[in-house]
């Protein structure tokens, strides 16, 4: 999905999870999807099963029937969460039963969701009751449309992912390693078998991320301790929800791509029906779109990605201690690249 998804793992505190982030390209052929010699323009929805583009509305109707709509996201691209809203609000009109699932917050910060949703805590205070510098790191105003407009129709709000602390742990040392509470944190159930998934993985670490990273073993286990507990948390949604309510899960391309990350996961726990869709930015690097990303790519205009002078360009361990955040990778030509920020020194708080 473009090299520069993984390179996006180096911003702010993130964690050592994969995102979906692309690359611009000037003077690029045509945007295409495989097979097909149309030539796709911003706007254009394409149903990847049939290969044709469809209207809004009849994506709209179709997304409307499948119990979770799965809508990825490169997570600094401002297009991508104008599509994400613009879905929901559709969908809200048709059936405002409607259930908000997120990867940027963790099981944990559920009781901060719920009290922001139902209007007990405002902006300020959600924020340091999620913790949300330190859990996501990504700038807030990135997702404060989607999340103020989720609030005033008190829609569920639901923290999908582990701690993120444990993953980075995981990432490390492996799931061997953890203790039986942080265990307790993620999926119990975890399916190592998916030789696709795994060889998916595998091309884009060797190609992207074995010098920041490390082992690839522990580095897999963090992948599928994130995307298996985001999908045990989907299930557990299915089972204790009405079967009218639609779930809209917001979480990055890397995770649904193919389905094998957490669609088919949460497919594997529950029985259901579910929808992917993907944003795809018309100056896309990869200019022969693969027909089995998504059920729908959607085609928007050139990336925007949102600059934030936080987002340093580094990838932190934030468990070094009360020295401060060790340096595990930086990113090129990032600002923390220009001042010489190295792996292995210790930023101070």
């Amino acid at each position: 999905m473009g090299q520069n998804r993984f390179l996006r793992l180096a911003f702010f505190i993130s964690t050592v999870i994969i995102m979906s982030c692309t690359t611009p390209h000037k003077a690029a052929p045509p945007l295409t999807l495989k097979g097909s010699a149309q030539s796709l323009k911003p706007g254009d929805i394409v149903n990847t099963q049939t290969g044709r583009t469809i209207s809004r509305q009849d994506l709209f109707d179709d997304l409307s029937k499948a119990r979770i709509i799965y809508v990825g996201e490169t997570h600094t691209d401002l297009e991508d969460h104008r599509l994400q809203k613009q879905i929901l609000e559709n969908l809200y009109s048709q059936n405002p039963h409607l259930i908000i699932a997120m990867e940027m917050f963790p099981r944990s910060a559920q009781s901060a969701l719920d009290r922001y949703s139902q209007g007990v805590t405002n902006e300020q205070q959600f924020l340091q009751e999620s913790d949300w510098d330190t859990v996501w790191g990504y700038p807030f105003q990135l997702y404060r449309g989607i999340l103020s407009w989720a609030k005033e129709r008190q829609l569920k709000l639901v923290g999908l992912n582990a701690p993120p602390q444990v993953v980075r742990k995981i990432a490390r040392t492996g799931i061997s390693s953890l203790s039986p509470e942080e265990r307790k944190q993620i999926a119990a159930e975890i399916n190592f078998e998916d030789s696709d998934h795994r060889a998916y993985i595998k091309r884009e670490y060797e190609h992207h991320l074995k010098e920041n990273i490390g082992d690839f073993a522990s580095f897999y286990e963090a992948q599928l301790a994130w995307e298996e507990t985001m999908a045990d948390t989907l299930a557990e949604i299915l089972s204790s929800t009405d079967s009218a309510d639609r779930v809209v899960v917001l979480l990055g391309k890397g995770h649904i791509v193919r389905n094998f990350g957490t669609p088919q996961r949460a497919l594997d726990r529950v029985p259901h029906d579910f929808k992917t869709v993907i944003p795809i930015p018309v100056d896309y690097s990869d200019r022969s779109l693969d027909p089995d990303i998504a059920d729908y790519i959607w085609v928007t205009r050139k990336s925007t990605e949102f600059k934030h002078p936080r987002m340093l360009g580094v990838m932190v361990n934030t468990s070094a201690g009360e020295s401060g955040l060790e340096v595990m990778g930086v990113v090129p030509d990032s600002a923390a690249d220009k001042a010489g920020v190295k792996k292995g020194d210790i930023l101070c708080k």
